[in-house]
């Protein structure tokens, strides 16, 4: 049964903790008293002092976890969606006015081993699946994928800029 005594044995590394991870006092004491108080209900009884030691340290841990995915929530739940509604809508980049004719006519310009699995990537295979059929693992289809990506964006910013240049 968690005790008084124990709470004051423990209290100052948990705290040390919570403080490492809050860095205000006043967070790292509540986010403390939250684990005190799960003790209360729920401490192992047959624990020996480490066993409760690393016991609290995980239900500290975890409330922790448990608080910044709540503070997260949130954020995200007060945007003002009235203010996104009248706001004037960001410029688009060039990217966004690509279609599959202006990347498959760039696909030539690859190698072939990158090629090949982007081309069954373009064409809805997984990286499992793209695996096997090339007899490679699916590790390095998503490797190829990822240059393959990062090779066509490469192009297509060369690409925007010539035009640009030309507009000029």
């Amino acid at each position: 049964m968690f005790s008084a005594q124990m709470a004051e044995v423990h209290g100052p590394v948990l705290f040390k903790w919570a403080l490492a991870q809050t860095g205000r006092p006043s967070d790292a004491w509540d986010l403390v008293q939250d684990t005190f108080e799960r003790a209360l209900r729920s401490a192992p009884g047959d624990a020996n002092e480490g066993e409760l030691r690393s016991w609290l340290l995980t239900v500290l841990r975890n409330r922790f976890r448990d608080q910044r995915r709540a503070a997260r929530v949130r954020r995200v739940a007060q945007i003002d969606l009235d203010a996104l509604a009248t706001a004037e809508p960001a410029e688009q980049p060039a990217w966004a006015h690509v279609d599959v004719q202006t990347v498959t006519a760039l696909l030539p310009a690859l190698s072939p081993c990158v090629r090949d699995a982007f081309r069954l990537h373009l064409a809805g295979y997984r990286a499992a699946a793209i695996g096997r059929l090339l007899g490679i693992k699916a590790s390095t289809v998503a490797i190829r994928i990822f240059r393959a990506r990062r090779r066509v964006h490469q192009m297509l910013g060369a690409t925007t800029a010539a035009n640009d240049n030309r507009a000029d």
